[in-house]
């Protein structure tokens, strides 16, 4: 069961941020290539991995699972980059919650128990600017 909640919350971290306006593109991506304007903001999704707790029968176990998300925008003028960066480190931190991560498949068991997001940074482009957000998703595994 733990492989399907996994994946129903990345499912759900993808929605919620396409509701925010996000990109997804489908398929393999050139990272040496520039995005096409038409594209942007675009976003990706990437599992990094997971810390599962260990447990003896006695209650259920839970996870934390990490996750990179990317904003890619416009680098434009640099004071509007600064600011653009700034709304969508916020948006992505507003966004993702328990509830929007509950949803769907994982709505009445309600598996997801925290959200935490240390840290946004930037990675600096010719063309654009790239936002990396951490986020960290604790989930009871069943």
């Amino acid at each position: 069961m733990s492989f399907e909640n996994i994946r129903a919350i990345t499912e759900n971290i993808r929605a919620t941020l396409e509701s925010l306006g996000l990109k997804f593109t489908v398929g393999a991506v050139d990272k040496d290539k520039a995005t096409a304007a038409s594209m942007l903001p675009a976003g990706s999704i990437s599992y990094e991995g997971e810390t599962f707790e260990p447990t003896h029968g006695e209650r259920p176990g839970y996870s934390d699972a990490e996750f990179g998300i990317t904003v890619e925008i416009r680098a434009g003028d640099p004071a509007e980059a600064v600011r653009e960066e700034q709304r969508w480190a916020h948006a992505v931190r507003g966004a993702l919650s328990v509830d929007a991560l509950n949803a769907g498949g994982l709505a009445a068991g309600r598996s997801v128990s925290r959200v935490r997001i240390p840290k946004a940074s930037v990675v600096n482009n010719k063309e654009s600017v790239s936002l990396v957000v951490k986020a960290l998703v604790r989930y009871r595994v069943d």
